[in-house]
């Protein structure tokens, strides 16, 4: 009976001996490895700047649809970051042919009169361009093996709705500079579809 309490005492110090040194070797790995993840997370997510100030995103995301308006089709890529509360966003679409930006939309939390943050919504298209000849938008995208990788410049965009909220009339109007990015995956409708159809025979 000595000899099985004596072997039941000695497994419980060595199991707790265990465990202890395994929490110390993962609280040392832990802490330089989340120090090392956010910034190589901050600097590899810069996507460009917005009036002047960097912007960085969290989450990226693309897809190749068919326009059939334009007869083209059309990449878009979406940039998303998360902020408290709620979200902005970096949307811009390329014309798979020709491989130019065709539209882009900006959304971001701007400080309101209230103290509180408005949702502003910042568009480029052909609608916007009409009733606001300053705005302009250049970029280019390549695209290979499910890819993306391109530039961009917007300037002068308007705020579409509730600019008389604004804390500051200056956040109105953003203009869009360095925006850069490299391989943004992307799905394909068209070609996921037919696969499937093919699949199926």
């Amino acid at each position: 009976m000595k000899k099985t309490i004596s072997i039941l005492m000695g497994s419980l110090v060595l199991m707790a001996s265990c465990k202890e040194t395994a929490k110390k070797n993962q609280d040392e790995e832990a802490i330089p490895a989340q120090k090392i993840s956010k910034n190589e997370a901050h600097d590899r997510n810069t996507l460009c700047k917005i009036n002047g100030e960097p912007w960085s995103y969290t989450e990226a995301s693309g897809i190749i649809v068919t326009d059939k308006k334009k007869s083209a089709r059309i990449l878009k890529l979406t940039f998303t970051k998360q902020v408290n509360p709620g979200k902005e966003s970096v949307a811009l679409s390329f014309d798979e042919a020709t491989k130019e930006l065709l539209e882009a939309s900006v959304q971001m939390k701007q400080p309101g009169k209230d103290g509180k943050r408005i949702h502003a919504i910042y568009l480029y298209n052909e609608r916007t361009t009409n009733s606001n000849p300053k705005s302009k938008g250049t970029g280019q995208v390549t695209i290979g093996n499910g890819v993306a990788s391109g530039t961009a410049q917007l300037q002068n965009l308007r705020i579409q709705y509730e600019s008389s909220l604004l804390d500051d009339q200056e956040d109105a109007e953003i203009t869009v500079t360095d925006l850069s990015f490299s391989n943004i995956a992307f799905s394909d409708v068209k070609k996921e579809m037919e696969a499937i159809y093919k699949n199926s025979k």
